[in-house]
């Protein structure tokens, strides 16, 4: 075994596993898809329009909206 190959292997005990209770709030994924989603939508316009600042500024108020719907829907569904 090379020694660089020993060197990678990491040290101390493992990680213990994740906590199945902490998993994520659905209700931030929400906003998370929206921002995701809303920021490529306006990158798209900003380079068609050959203005990047513009289209992350429309980018950050159409993720915030889709995130705003997506929230919404969320909150409706588990309402029922």
């Amino acid at each position: 075994m090379n020694d660089n190959a020993r060197d990678a292997q990491p040290s101390g005990p493992p990680a213990p596993p994740p906590d199945a209770s902490a998993a994520r709030d659905p209700r931030q994924s929400g906003l998370a898809v929206g921002l995701g989603a809303g920021v490529a939508i306006g990158m798209g316009l900003g380079v068609a329009l050959g203005n990047i600042a513009l289209g992350a500024g429309l980018g950050v108020a159409f993720g915030a909206a889709i995130g705003a719907a997506l929230n919404a829907r969320q909150h409706r569904d588990s309402a029922r």
